[in-house]
């Protein structure tokens, strides 16, 4: 469908849910002397990120470098179930949350252009998992569930810069929400 090769088993994001805070050392990550990054025991590098908005506002989080890049992020989202993961189910969420804030954030158009492309898309639409999946990104709420980093990312707004847009968002919320 489309091409990524991420292993699905990795914590890629560490995030919080609810109004809470995460410290590095809680999720076994150290900070870098004389940097803003963070390393966890395999020497991998993360950051602080703001990630998805769980209604609390943007929580700080941790992003693991190099960034993921769009095909990664929603396969993440899409195809992560826990029922079949050796990761924790929390993990598992912090993975997809992160991810979709991410594509939010940083992949507005490619998201918007993969969903018109695969609007129609059975394989996608006759998997419970992924119309599970596809509903962290809350097509049904005026307001997404996320923030855009530049500010909110209103509904208004996202009709406003990407006419398809209106025709995704109401195909999405007859087909995931039905």
């Amino acid at each position: 469908m489309f091409p990524s090769a991420i292993d699905l088993n990795i914590q890629y994001f560490f995030m919080p849910f609810g109004p809470t805070f995460i410290k590095a050392s809680e999720v076994g990550l150290s900070r870098i002397p004389f940097s803003s990054f963070y390393k966890d025991s395999n020497g991998e590098i993360w950051r602080a990120a703001k990630l998805y908005d769980t209604g609390w506002g943007k929580p700080y989080g941790y992003e693991k470098l190099p960034e993921l890049e769009f095909d990664d992020l929603i396969t993440l989202v899409l195809f992560s179930d826990y029922n079949q993961l050796s990761m924790r189910t929390r993990d598992v969420e912090s993975n997809q949350y992160g991810a979709a804030s991410v594509i939010m954030d940083r992949y507005i158009t490619e998201f918007i252009d993969f969903m018109s492309d695969n609007i129609y898309n059975d394989i996608i639409f006759n998997d419970p998992l992924c119309i599970k999946n596809l509903r962290i990104f809350a097509f049904n709420r005026p307001t997404l569930g996320i923030r855009i980093t530049n500010g909110s990312c209103l509904y208004d707004s996202i009709l406003s810069k990407y006419p398809s847009w209106n025709l995704i968002a109401s195909e999405m919320i007859r087909r995931v929400y039905k």
